[in-house]
């Protein structure tokens, strides 16, 4: 098609998604990938001695079993649905927050030292090290709702970076002669928002937005090697004590045993860290493959 001769790029990333994708909506109803995910508490060896899991691959297990003895292959084509939807919310609640600040900063000078502070506050630290100290906040760690609040702070840290590029970009959009045609027709602020500034910058939002899904892809990864995760949730047993307890399968889980893993079961962490990796791989190209087309259209 003619939007693949213009773009090689492009259409390499359509594929890379594309299998992704195929992975995460089809891959559960495969004849190999089970609909259970069946818990296999031993397995007898050749002395008829059971052996307690994680089981390494073997005919069974392609890819060996998980600590509750699962399918390792179809736990995580079972999680990709759960994995991707993560970060497609904080993505989204970022850029819904983001643009129209950045819109605000560049008529309001209060806004604009706002974000702009605050890009400068979080650029200096990394965000893991935040989101890791705040995720131990006592109204998060003990929270019902810890998987929103969770989502909201990793969106919420990031709107200040995001806000500064499209101030930047809003404020060169600003001084072009439509602006001002749209601003003597007497367009309200929304519209003159939404049809002079956002559709102007549309392509690059889109792009922003889909390397933004990989990045937090990977901030996730590194929240799970400190044993952080969106969806642990801690209850009391009939002693009284606090036990944390966590029933997802996103991938980022399977990361957080990484150092005992690696000497008793180093294929759990590394084909999580494959998919993973896969996952990054594909958003990226996909974007940058995009950019590639949307540029090269412009030029034309």
């Amino acid at each position: 098609m003619k939007v693949f001769r213009i773009s090689p790029l492009f259409l390499i990333g359509c594929i890379a998604l594309a299998f992704l994708l195929m992975i995460t909506f089809v891959g559960p109803y495969l004849p190999f990938v089970s609909d259970d995910l069946e818990e296999k508490m031993y397995i007898l060896d050749e002395n008829r001695k059971p052996v307690p899991p994680p089981f390494p691959p073997s005919e069974d297990y392609p890819l060996g079993t998980d600590a509750k003895g699962r399918d390792l292959l179809s736990v995580l084509i079972h999680g990709a649905k759960e994995t991707l939807l993560f970060i497609v919310c904080i993505t989204v609640i970022r850029y819904i927050a983001a643009l129209p600040l950045g819109y605000i900063a560049i008529h309001n000078r209060m806004v604009k030292n706002l974000i702009m502070s605050w890009n400068r506050l979080f650029s200096y630290v990394p965000t893991f090290m935040v989101i890791l100290l705040l995720s131990l906040l006592p109204f998060i760690l003990y929270s019902f709702n810890r998987l929103w609040m969770m989502i909201l702070l990793i969106a919420l840290i990031d709107v200040g970076r995001v806000a500064e590029i499209y101030r930047e970009i809003y404020d060169q959009i600003k001084s072009k002669q439509f602006i001002s045609s749209g601003i003597s027709a007497g367009a309200k602020p929304f519209y003159l928002f939404y049809r002079y500034y956002f559709l102007p910058a549309r392509n690059q939002v889109i792009v922003h937005l889909i390397l933004d899904l990989g990045r937090n892809l990977l901030l996730l990864a590194q929240l799970g090697f400190a044993s952080v995760f969106l969806t642990q949730v801690i209850f009391q047993d009939e002693f009284g004590q606090w036990i944390w307890m966590n029933d997802s399968n996103n991938w980022p889980i399977f990361l957080k045993d990484v150092l005992e893993d690696i000497r008793r079961a180093i294929w759990i962490p590394f084909w999580a860290s494959v998919f993973i990796a896969y996952t990054i791989f594909a958003i990226n190209l996909f974007g940058e493959g995009l950019k590639d087309l949307f540029e090269k259209k412009a030029r034309n």
